[in-house]
């Protein structure tokens, strides 16, 4: 799933019709310090990435 997530980042990043709040703000320093954590709930980041 790393994999999946790094893609979902560069994808994010790369994607020019997207206005979301998570790609304006994701830096790639936010992404490598949280790219391993979880919520409570057992959600991650590439869960957000996809939403």
């Amino acid at each position: 799933t790393k994999d999946k997530l790094e893609a979902g980042f560069k994808k994010l990043q790369a994607a020019t019709d997207i206005k979301s709040l998570l790609k304006i703000y994701l830096t790639k320093e936010d992404f490598v310090a949280c790219k391993d954590m979880k919520t409570a709930f057992g959600a991650t980041l590439f869960v957000c990435i996809q939403s």
